[in-house]
């Protein structure tokens, strides 16, 4: 009885809401109301103000008593957010759609949106940033990923010392403005003034990186109005590409890059057999096992963001400053021994991508042993 004295206490407030709206009590002035007279268990603001535009509007819908169903006028059971069936219902179209949002949920199940969100924390559900991927993997492209992680890591388990003789090689786009992002962009300044407008990109530079466990090897700026291709390619490695340390001189070396033209030429192949550099299998679309886009290539960009630069050269600079000052040896160490951590996550999720969340799994696997 008490229960049911409480849900009548809800329509009456309503009915109650509904008067004083009809006699010009703001919304405010009526929820304050409310509270006095029903303390926790008054209608909130939000409600009040849903009624004073229905009654406004000539909607006495929002006045019926949806718990009364059928002319005995027996309350319906308000729907408990413990309901297998309620998270069954929600759990399914999470799983049609987990982009969808709570009030959306909510008009899909008929539930309120306060029972929705009870049902997802004892789902433990919480929504999530995904991560960018370069595409989606086929079949195929997974089998490569598998395919040139395990062979990599079997040269690795025949000589413990492999990874200390890896190079990598990569090239990417540097601008005299990188662009900020997300939160980046945003800017204190006083309510009645606009922030400082953003440039967009503007002159670019293409910049070629190799190293290895040491630090770099070489940082080449391309020309502007210049593309590398295998001729580019192969006349550093006839000059200036230092591909072995005076201590390698006699050690084999191996190159991982990736599939770029320039790259993989016969002209290339040729060139880097006659100087007796080993290539390893890097499969496309696979920045998340090379070195120089998951180590280096990053922290790069985010060091040059925001920062305005006159010329090319003066990007050429702070660029140079940044790979041989700020990022010490252990930097580099890291980015290269990395490689066997990453080849042995690729396997074990048979070829698909590294996310942040598998590679610290995989951190906390390799701390708990």
């Amino acid at each position: 009885m008490a229960a049911r004295k409480k849900l009548a206490d809800k329509h009456t407030q309503k009915l109650n809401a509904a008067f004083l709206t009809e006699l010009g009590w703001p919304a405010a002035r009526i929820s304050e109301a409310l509270n006095k007279v029903h303390g926790e268990d008054a209608l909130s603001e939000s409600h009040v103000r849903r009624i004073n535009k229905a009654i406004r509007d000539d909607d006495e819908t929002i006045l019926t008593d949806h718990r009364q169903s059928g002319e005995s006028g027996a309350i319906r059971e308000r729907p408990i957010s413990g309901d297998p069936k309620n998270i069954k219902e929600v759990e399914k179209h999470i799983a049609d759609n987990p982009y969808t949002s709570i009030r959306t949920l909510a008009a899909l199940t008929g539930l309120s949106q306060k029972v929705i969100q009870s049902i997802l924390e004892q789902l433990n559900m919480v929504k999530k940033f995904g991560e960018f991927v370069p595409r989606t993997l086929t079949k195929t492209m997974k089998r490569q990923r598998y395919c040139a992680c395990t062979k990599n890591l079997s040269l690795l388990e025949r000589d413990g010392s492999f990874l200390e003789r890896v190079i990598a090689e990569d090239e990417c786009w540097l601008h005299v403005y990188e662009e900020r992002t997300g939160e980046g962009r945003r800017q204190w300044c006083t309510a009645d003034k606009s922030p400082r407008p953003e440039p967009h990109q503007a002159l670019h530079e293409e910049t070629m990186l190799v190293f290895d466990c040491e630090g770099p090897l070489l940082i080449d700026f391309v020309p502007q109005k210049r593309t590398i291709d295998s001729n580019y390619y192969c006349k550093l490695l006839n000059t200036k590409y230092p591909f072995k340390r005076p201590n390698q001189k006699h050690l084999g070396v191996s190159l991982i890059h990736d599939g770029a033209s320039s790259h993989t030429s016969h002209k290339t192949k040729e060139r880097l057999q006659g100087i007796g550099i080993n290539t390893l299998q890097h499969p496309p679309y696979s920045p998340d096992i090379s070195p120089c886009d998951y180590a280096v290539f990053g922290p790069l960009k985010r060091m040059l963001r925001g920062q305005h630069f006159d010329t090319l050269q003066d990007l050429q600079n702070e660029a140079r400053r940044i790979l041989e000052e700020e990022f010490d040896a252990k930097f580099y160490e890291t980015a290269i021994f990395d490689l066997e951590k990453r080849w042995r996550t690729v396997c074990s999720y048979d070829g698909d991508y590294l996310t942040h969340t598998r590679l610290n799994s995989e951190y906390c696997e390799c701390c708990t042993e």
